[in-house]
């Protein structure tokens, strides 16, 4: 894929923070600022990963993190709310599947590059060269 896409900066960050939080609440009940700290803070880990093994830039990841960090504590308050019990396998499985199901719908619909025609033009106020020095 040539750019990139929703899957990145929304399902994956969603996911990864609504996971984070079922498991950081499987053992007993988390409170809502707890489930959206550990769902912050898991995907803080996997920006600073793609740092550390150079598979972005600095400022890409700066750009991104506040997009990653809204889409983690949105799937945080689904892992709170999951964390009652009311979520089964199913629910765990749709999680995990929704990031590659979006990039893959991604890759089905063809999007195509905008092409934009540029035209220029030099205006001289001036007489017309008389052909001599």
């Amino acid at each position: 894929m040539d750019s990139y896409g929703w899957a990145l900066f929304a399902a994956i960050p969603f996911a990864q923070g609504a996971i984070a939080a079922i498991i950081y609440g499987a053992r007993r009940r988390r409170s809502a600022g707890e489930s959206v700290t550990i769902a912050s803070l898991s995907s803080l880990l996997a920006l600073v990963g793609l740092l550390a093994v150079a598979l972005e830039g600095g400022v890409c990841i700066l750009m991104a993190t506040p997009i990653v960090l809204v889409m983690a504590i949105a799937g945080g308050l689904l892992g709170h709310v999951m964390q009652r019990g009311r979520y089964d396998a199913a629910s765990l499985a749709v999680l995990v599947l929704v990031a590659p199901a979006i990039m893959g719908a991604e890759t089905v619909v063809p999007r195509e590059t905008p092409t934009y025609m540029v035209r220029s033009e030099i205006v001289v106020n001036a007489p017309p060269a008389t052909g001599g020095t």
